[in-house]
């Protein structure tokens, strides 16, 4: 890249062979402004009882590029790193998610699995599913993904935002049917016959993850779902029809 043209988003590149490739170390932020439960309430026994815990709310998404790392190929040995100074890209969106429960990091460490990539893989898991059930491409819906340098908190929840500025409504049609889409993805995740700790393309890595599905860990995933999906279950009940 000879020229970045901030104003209007351009990079100006020149062709060029080289025996390396470059990763981005950046991170991005969602902060939830308010919400409303995403399917406030159903019929159980002639009275009505909350469906699901999941709340839809704004969210604002924050994208922030602070560095680069250079690796060879071949090797994949890192042998230059180099800051970044640019500014922000905000937006405004619509965002829906579901506590985990916070007994579950107990669990995860008592059987010596690793929190933060347990979560980072259980939402790939959920995007991997929704396009099975919802109406979208991959590029319209996101998740807060990890990367190896971040050790800021990371809150409890499996969350999905609308990747269009505003939302266009396709994470609170996620919402209205959160539950059922935990089951499948934990399904999905459980039942496919990969053995590696990072998973698969097929279970909780994701192609549209910007950390290159570089945290994640394929059995605290199924962990984190089985004790979120238990957790709804306790206190909403089963989905009508189980």
């Amino acid at each position: 890249c000879h020229r970045l043209d901030l104003d209007h988003r351009i990079a100006y590149v020149r062709p060029h062979k080289v025996d390396y490739y470059t990763s981005v170390a950046d991170y991005t932020d969602i902060q939830v402004v308010g919400g409303t439960l995403a399917f406030p309430e159903r019929r159980a026994e002639g009275r009505a009882v909350p469906s699901s815990s999941v709340v839809s709310a704004r969210a604002i998404v924050t994208q922030r590029w602070f560095g680069y790392n250079s690796f060879r190929k071949g090797s994949g040995i890192c042998f230059d790193s180099a800051e970044l100074f640019l500014p922000d890209l905000q937006y405004e969106t619509i965002a829906s998610y579901i506590r985990v429960p916070h007994w579950s990091r107990q669990k995860l460490r008592e059987e010596g699995l690793p929190w933060r990539e347990g979560l980072h893989g259980a939402c790939h898991a959920l995007l991997n599913i929704v396009p099975l059930h919802v109406m979208c491409g991959r590029n319209d819906l996101g998740t807060q993904c990890d990367n190896p340098y971040d050790t800021r908190y990371r809150p409890e929840r499996i969350l999905v935002f609308d990747k269009h500025p505003g939302g266009v409504g396709l994470s609170t049609r996620v919402g209205s049917m959160f539950q059922e889409l935990l089951e499948r993805a934990l399904e999905l995740v459980s039942e496919c016959p990969c053995i590696g700790e990072a998973g698969c393309p097929a279970c909780i890595q994701y192609t549209g993850c910007v950390e290159y599905n570089s945290v994640i860990h394929k059995g605290a995933s199924i962990r984190i779902l089985e004790c979120t999906v238990q957790e709804e279950k306790d206190v909403h009940g089963p989905l009508d029809g189980d």
